[in-house]
């Protein structure tokens, strides 16, 4: 009596994991499809477009059965000037300086209602960073590191906000040599440095919704001695010439910072949100039983099916829990992520447990509610 008892309170953790679980029947499985928005200027439509980063993303979907959608936008445009440097997205989401109604300067609760991913960047005059004057000032539009830590914590607490959205914030874009001098350039240095090793983690707080795409370190001239071009500006094989001071990157940056870019989009929203393509619409995604073949790892049916029916009208409840609830929040989408990564060890234990068989069966009857139509459970 003892042993059984033992073992029911043991098996209560697994049951009520797998009730969870349950919910993901494996038939119609989502596709990743994210919305993403990038907001950036000249810089950005660059690396966007030579840089490849639409077809990087539409490759990446045919090949992974994804169905992310991407698209960009100058940002912030009229009636707003048309600077995009720490100052201004401060002043447009957190100081109200925005229009929900207007998307040259939209409010940042619309494009998160509109996109679950967000990218913003700044011009390269952003790098043409004044000496600090020892009074910081977050609503002030001069362009100092004291006044961009500020206004980018401020933004960092307003992105922490909106915890169903991915945030991306591209480092600073470099200047030509030839637009700068050594003591600024150093200064642009110093923020890059910044947000790369202090901005999410300074306050010992978790930002898992805000991703950085380190632009500055794959174009900016990071050798303190180069053979040519100087350090800390637009690297010389990325200039677009060698004689007047132009900062845009030249194709050669693009091409080879757009795939950089597509990749960290990619990643950034698998690690936040998971993904649900191809790999994971079966459940299977190789050896996963440590016998050295795949056959064993197919399961024969789905856990919900299996304990109800294949054609119980119920299992349209359970995909509808999961596609019109689950998938429109991050934590819906990470717990979907979870279930298809392990759904063979979900149909293994019903399997191979009668237990926990029955016990899933009542537990997902007595929370549907109707009767099941078509062919009796499996048992």
């Amino acid at each position: 009596m003892q042993a059984t008892k033992n073992n029911a309170v043991q098996t209560f953790p697994v049951l009520l994991i797998l009730f969870i679980l349950l919910v993901f029947c494996c038939q119609s499985a989502i596709a990743s499809s994210e919305k993403i928005i990038f907001l950036h200027h000249s810089t950005g439509e660059g690396v966007y477009y030579e840089g490849g980063v639409p077809d990087w993303i539409a490759n990446y979907n045919s090949e992974q059965g994804t169905s992310y959608q991407i698209s960009e936008r100058n940002y912030p445009g009229s009636p707003y000037a048309w600077q995009n440097y720490p100052y201004d997205y401060w002043n447009l989401w957190s100081n109200g300086a925005c229009d929900a109604g207007n998307p040259n300067i939209e409010c940042l609760d619309s494009l998160t209602q509109s996109y679950d991913v967000i990218i913003f960047k700044h011009c390269f005059p952003g790098s043409a960073i004044e000496e600090d004057s020892g009074n910081p000032d977050v609503s002030s539009a001069t362009k100092t590191l004291e006044n961009y830590k500020l206004q980018y914590r401020a933004l960092r607490d307003m992105m922490d906000g909106y915890p169903d959205n991915l945030f991306i914030v591209w480092t600073l874009a470099p200047l030509h040599r030839k637009s700068t001098y050594a003591e600024e350039a150093a200064r642009a240095r110093q923020f890059v440095d910044w947000v790369r090793d202090e901005f999410l983690t300074e306050d010992g707080l978790s930002h898992a919704n805000i991703a950085l795409f380190d632009f500055w370190g794959i174009v900016a001239e990071e050798d303190p001695s180069p053979p040519n071009g100087e350090t800390n500006c637009l690297k010389y094989a990325y200039e677009q010439s060698h004689i007047s001071g132009d900062s845009h990157p030249n194709t050669a940056a693009n091409e080879a910072a757009g795939p950089e870019f597509a990749g960290t989009i990619i990643d950034a929203i698998e690690n936040y949100f998971g993904s649900a393509g191809s790999d994971n619409e079966t459940g299977t995604d190789g050896d996963d039983d440590d016998t050295g073949d795949d056959d064993d790892d197919e399961p024969e049916d789905c856990p919900a099916s299996m304990l109800l029916s294949d054609d119980d009208p119920r299992l349209d409840m359970l995909r509808h829990l999961r596609d019109a609830v689950l998938a429109k929040s991050a934590t819906g989408r990470r717990i979907i992520k979870l279930y298809y990564a392990h759904q063979n060890r979900i149909t293994a234990l019903i399997t191979t447990n009668n237990y926990v068989q029955d016990s899933a069966r009542k537990l997902l009857e007595a929370a549907l509610p109707g009767q099941a139509e078509g062919k009796k459970a499996k048992s």
